[in-house]
């Protein structure tokens, strides 16, 4: 993990795959791993490692909401919904839960749901990126271009990485 910090993140990779042999029922060390293969963008890698622990885990809304966001980025929309809902029925006050499912519901072409969830998210904490990158696409879609350029900016002030930038 110490080296996912200092941007080592194969090396990070390397010693946690390491220490999974040694404890491959830890949870922190899956969750680790995990979290380290959604920052790579390797989303069947990290499922694997959620769903390991998952059942020794059942009431961890940040392993769902870990789970769901695997799945939402693999294309796997189904159980991408049934874990983000999982989530949010665990703890209704996780604004990356909410963030996370508004986004699905927008993949799901459900703009009035995803309006409602993104909205619930911004309210439980305004300092989350994420909730203004993706209202930027959801108003974006609806043709609202100012207002999408405004929520960029919000999300770019709040530490949006360029490259999760979307272009409008």
């Amino acid at each position: 993990v110490i080296r996912s910090k200092t941007g080592d993140q194969k090396g990070a990779v390397t010693d946690l795959r390491n220490a999974v042999l040694m404890a491959p029922e830890e949870f922190g060390i899956r969750m680790n791993l995990g979290v380290l293969y959604l920052r790579l963008e390797q989303w069947d890698s990290a499922i694997v490692h959620f769903e390991k622990v998952k059942m020794h885990a059942e009431v961890n809304d940040m392993l769902f909401n870990n789970l769901g966001y695997a799945y939402l980025k693999s294309g796997d929309l189904q159980n991408a919904s049934k874990h983000l809902q999982k989530a949010i029925e665990l703890n209704s006050e996780n604004p990356v839960a909410q963030a996370n499912f508004g986004f699905l519901l927008l993949k799901l072409n459900d703009f009035e749901g995803a309006r409602n969830a993104l909205t619930q998210a911004e309210e439980l904490n305004p300092g989350i990126y994420i909730t203004y990158r993706y209202k930027a696409e959801l108003e974006f879609l609806e043709g609202n271009t100012k207002k999408a350029c405004t929520d960029l900016q919000t999300a770019i002030s709040l530490g949006l990485p360029f490259e999760e930038t979307p272009v409008i």
